[in-house]
């Protein structure tokens, strides 16, 4: 338990904890924002695993970027299943040097839109019984 505590602490200023080493950390779940080095030791085959581990140490400590190199970048000391997804991010068409992801049609703002509206199906479901309900008859006596 004394581990799991001092995990849970380790964004705490007063943590004096620089390194940590783990089995699958990464993988599920921790939420760490001051991680600035990732060291995978072990291949991951799984393309999705490796980019969960690098989204990981790419969440800004601050919730914004500071202007202060050291904590706003990621450093991956990596072997090449890494460094692939690495070198596809520096590409220069990479959606993650795109400056802006949405792209807005102008001629599509002038078109007229068409609003509708979609029900869940469990509130479908409720709908079409209130229905049969209100449609129900009262049996003829005799």
């Amino acid at each position: 338990m004394k581990i799991i505590e001092k995990l849970i602490s380790l964004e705490n200023p007063e943590n004096k904890i620089e390194i940590v080493i783990h089995v699958n950390m990464l993988k599920e779940g921790w939420d760490v924002t001051n991680l600035y080095t990732i060291i995978p030791l072990r291949t991951a085959t799984s393309l999705t695993l490796r980019e969960q581990t690098i989204g990981r140490g790419l969440r800004l400590s601050y919730g914004k970027r500071t202007g202060n190199g050291k904590v706003d970048k990621l450093t991956i000391v990596a072997h090449d299943k890494f460094q692939e997804i690495i070198d596809e991010a520096n590409k220069p068409d990479s959606v993650i040097n795109r400056q802006n992801i949405i792209v807005i049609d102008t001629q599509e703002l002038n078109e007229q839109k068409e609003v509708i509206t979609s029900v869940s199906n469990i509130e479908q479901k409720f709908e079409d019984e209130q229905e049969r309900i209100t449609n129900l008859t009262e049996p003829e006596s005799r």
